[in-house]
């Protein structure tokens, strides 16, 4: 399942742009909560069995012209050195009417 990453560049042709603008004229993405936008984006196409597809040149990670990359995103891990799991602290932000989806999904995948 592809979907695409903003910071690497992504790329849609007029037909898939003029398709997606009268998708949304009729149906608007569902809900106002969302976590991972170029996921959702993805499946606003794969719901249309509209798949898409992986270009290698778009980069993460290699200097421009390595592999042919048109364009390149660098990521870096901040050297915090090691933290013990007591100092760790996740926090989770939502409302009552919520708690009883939300809750149970946070708490086994945090486990």
């Amino acid at each position: 399942f592809k979907y695409p990453d903003f910071d690497a560049g992504w790329t849609i042709s007029m037909e898939l742009l003029k398709h997606s603008v009268a998708g949304l004229s009729t149906k608007s993405p569902t809900g106002s909560f969302t976590i991972d936008v170029q996921h959702e984006v993805a499946m606003i196409y794969y719901d249309d069995d509209i798949l898409l597809t992986n270009v290698p040149q778009f980069c993460v990670n290699k200097p421009l012209g390595e592999d042919e990359c048109v364009s390149t995103v660098r990521y870096t891990e901040p050297g915090c050195g090691s933290v013990d799991a007591e100092d760790i602290l996740v926090s989770v932000k939502t409302c009552h009417k919520f708690h009883g989806t939300r809750i149970p999904v946070f708490k086994a995948t945090s486990a």
